[in-house]
């Protein structure tokens, strides 16, 4: 019986891509003017933090991320997006990780 090896990787480049490319889209957007709202990607922690004025407009930067990451190559489902949104101050945060691997239950489903 063949073996095969599962990698679950997600490409930096093309992820720092897909960002450069929501942020061009953000400056450009009509709904966006005159509103403090950017992506950060941080390679060390491979996370990107999305933020804005308010809750609402971090939900719509997320699905512009989503769908930048999604022409690049990148599934939706690699970017673990924690429920709660963060408010300090006058700014609205959210800091999505990037999925590296697959979990060990996930593995163990797969080898069966």
């Amino acid at each position: 019986m063949p073996s095969f090896d599962i990698v679950s990787e997600v490409d930096l480049q093309e992820a720092r891509n897909a960002v450069d490319n929501a942020s061009r889209e953000v400056e450009s957007r009509f709904d966006f003017r005159n509103v403090e709202a950017s992506f950060e990607l941080n390679d060390a922690s491979k996370t990107i933090k999305v933020l804005s004025e308010s809750d609402f407009q971090v939900n719509q930067l997320l699905d512009i991320l989503r769908a930048k990451l999604l022409k690049r190559g990148i599934e939706g489902s690699s970017l673990d997006v924690p429920e709660n949104i963060v408010h300090s101050g006058k700014t609205w945060f959210v800091e999505a990780k990037l999925k590296q691997g697959i979990e060990s239950a996930t593995q163990k489903k797969s080898s069966k």
